[in-house]
């Protein structure tokens, strides 16, 4: 058992080496606000402000989240703690950022607050329903639909979203004469009971928005709108600190040339979730691995990424290492950005033992390796490196790695062995003979003819759809996947089950009939055409549907039948009191 002096003595220690290495990081010089002026054109606009620290040795850290913020002119913006800006009234004013000692001023235009821009349904509405998830594949947004409430996959089409909210089940979902009570904000916001959960709170900024919406007529826009042409993200590449933090600002770029912050309302992923994470508001918060994580931001279909790297070491490190060609370039400039020493050279042995395996597949000869190691030359490496490959060796072994990718082989099938073996061979001779990758790739694709003619046509004899011909060139030529999303699974009803609701129209049945058999079987065997049922079923609930597209008297439903708060209800579950004339 150690004694208290000696856990005194490691605890002093311990607490000496993390104040000396907090002490070795460089000191920080200044504040660079990230954009240079703020200018605010809308009262739904609300842009993030970033702030960075230079240190000393050039290098940038994010202090958004640790500055301190004041305004001017309070009357005209108020600044959060995380950095966002929301506009009060139209006018100008500065935002200054303090962090210690250091200051930095941004300043900010704000006008257009009494005339807010109109709303586009696809540009404003269909984010916010996609950030909310209400479309995605485990919600509304699956083929089926959730609860007889079906959304196009991720807002893919607007027109079938906008007429399914406004349009669908006599526009239950909207209530233009008192918003606030409009199905849509009710179940979001968890006022009403909502199979997904609470999606928003009551005034937040999504609620503003769709309230709005819904108070203005539901506009779906013009064409004449302004489209989303591409959305950018600042920083797009940033080396990070352990443990640190980095705030990110989502800009989408219109086809008029105007740019908005939509930081808040793009959606953020991280591929290493061990190395990087990011939340809703895109704080990217990095932890203990060393690596990099490629951060991806949607909105409205468009995609940007931020590259997260996360160096080993803070201090740059230095090594010695031959840059011999193009790659060695890209692959030393990649270790000093994660911070990373390369190791030792290998000794003469280990060097001509793995190079045969990796080149030729073979272990060297005893003779093989005298001469190597007697070898005085300071190229021989290289010369043993160009020798292997000028092998047949190299060639087979090559070869037989292309054959499995390709999947060269006869399965079984006798009569495929000719063209088997002549694809073989042709792989082996366009690697002997060094083709051009391209040339390779298109005699491949591109083949046609007999087999014994063109050999390359053996792998259609694998790819035989369509779908099997992108999956294969995608992942074997450019190492990509290219397979498409499958829609989710269906649940198929057999149609005796769709009888259920019509069982009373049923004829009686008579003395000596049979129980047995399925629900189709015993309908068929009364004359039912239960296909023909379930289409006439259809058509009646369809023309239901469409009934009364008038305009009806606030509170009321097309039967004058006065609603409950909020549409909770279905309007054909049970009669309702009539309304007093």
């Amino acid at each position: 058992m150690l004694r208290p002096s000696v856990l005194l003595a490691l605890c002093l220690c311990t607490c000496a080496i993390g104040l000396r290495a907090q002490a070795q990081k460089p000191a920080i010089a200044k504040l660079i606000p990230a954009t240079a002026k703020i200018a605010i054109g809308d009262a739904d606009e609300a842009p993030q402000l970033q702030i960075d620290g230079e240190r000393t040795n050039g290098k940038r850290i994010d202090l958004t989240g640790e500055a301190k913020y004041a305004v001017a002119d309070a009357k005209i913006v108020r600044v959060d703690d995380t950095g966002r800006v929301f506009p009060l009234a139209n006018g100008s004013t500065t935002i200054t950022a303090k962090h210690g000692e250091l200051a930095a001023s941004i300043p900010v235009e704000v006008k257009g607050m009494e005339t807010p821009r109109p709303i586009n349904f696809a540009n404003q509405i269909e984010p916010i329903l996609t950030k909310l998830s209400c479309n995605s594949g485990g919600c509304h947004g699956k083929i089926a639909g959730q609860n007889n409430f079906r959304l196009s996959l991720l807002g893919f089409d607007p027109e079938l979203d906008y007429a399914t909210l406004v349009k669908e089940s006599r526009g239950r979902r909207i209530f233009a004469a008192d918003p606030d009570q409009s199905l849509l904000l009710l179940k979001g916001a968890g006022v009403l009971p909502h199979g997904g959960g609470k999606k928003m709170d009551v005034g937040s900024e999504e609620y503003k928005v769709l309230r709005r919406w819904v108070a203005t007529g539901t506009p779906f826009g013009s064409d004449k709108d302004p489209k989303i042409a591409k959305v950018t993200v600042q920083p797009v590449r940033r080396a990070i600190e352990r443990q640190a933090k980095q705030q990110l600002a989502v800009y989408a770029h219109y086809s008029d040339g105007r740019v908005e912050d939509v930081t808040r309302r793009a959606q953020y992923e991280s591929n290493e979730t061990e190395v990087a994470t990011v939340g809703e508001s895109g704080l990217v918060s990095t932890l203990g691995a060393t690596g990099q994580a490629a951060i991806m931001v949607r909105f409205s279909g468009q995609v940007a990424t931020f590259g997260a790297i996360v160096p080993r070491s803070e201090e740059p490190v230095k090594f010695d290492f031959d840059e011999s060609n193009v790659i060695d370039k890209f692959t030393a400039a990649k270790w000093r950005e994660l911070g990373l020493t390369p190791s030792e050279a290998s000794s003469d042995e280990a060097f001509v033992r793995r190079v045969h395996l990796d080149i030729a597949g073979t272990l060297p000869t005893v003779e093989a390796v005298k001469a190597f190691l007697a070898d005085k030359a300071t190229d021989k490496r290289a010369k043993l490196i160009d020798k292997l490959i000028d092998s047949p060796e190299y060639s087979d072994f090559f070869a037989n790695k292309w054959a499995d990718v390709l999947r060269v082989k006869r399965r079984g099938e006798q009569e495929r062995a000719q063209g088997t073996f002549a694809f073989h061979g042709w792989i082996r001779d366009a690697i002997a003979a060094d083709k051009p990758y391209d040339e390779f790739v298109r005699e491949i694709v591109c083949a046609i003819g007999d087999e014994v003619v063109s050999p390359p046509t053996v792998w259609y004899k694998e790819v035989q759809t369509p779908e099997q011909f992108v999956d294969d060139l995608s992942q074997v030529f450019l190492g990509q996947r290219l397979r498409p999303v499958p829609p989710p699974p269906v649940r198929e009803v057999e149609p005796g089950r769709l009888l259920g609701p019509r069982r009373l129209l049923r004829p009686r049945r008579q003395e000596g009939d049979s129980d047995g058999g399925s629900p189709q079987q015993r309908a068929e065997s009364k004359g039912f055409d239960l296909h023909e049922v379930d289409r006439q079923h259809r058509e009646q609930a369809e023309r239901q549907s469409r009934r009364d597209e008038g305009p009806r008297w606030p509170g009321t439903d097309c039967h004058g039948r006065r609603r409950s708060p909020g549409h909770a209800r279905r309007l054909d579950d049970r009669p309702e009191e009539p309304v007093p004339r």
